[in-house]
């Protein structure tokens, strides 16, 4: 869906189209690969963060949700990733 108040951020095109043509990306989809990024990168920093405490934290509806986005990225579950980075830095 087209952002329909590009006027708020001072544009004369709708957000989703700047962001698509600056990153091949709609503005949803730029922000929820933006914010799958920064999970992966606080489970190596924090491999045993609960699932439900990091979904809150970085804004995702429920865990469900980011359970689904995360495997859909990563090809993997949380719970696989979390663990192996756990490995890793027990190594």
């Amino acid at each position: 869906a087209v952002f329909q108040h590009h006027h708020i951020v001072g544009l004369n095109v709708p957000v989703d189209h700047v962001m698509l043509r600056a990153t091949g990306m709609s503005f949803a989809k730029y922000q929820t690969t933006r914010k799958l990024e920064m999970v992966a990168f606080q489970l190596r920093v924090e491999p045993d963060i609960k699932l439900s405490e990091i979904a809150a934290t970085f804004a995702f509806y429920d865990e469900f949700h980011l359970s689904r986005a995360f495997k859909q990225k990563y090809g993997q579950s949380f719970h696989c990733y979390s663990g192996f980075v756990a490995n890793l830095i027990k190594l």
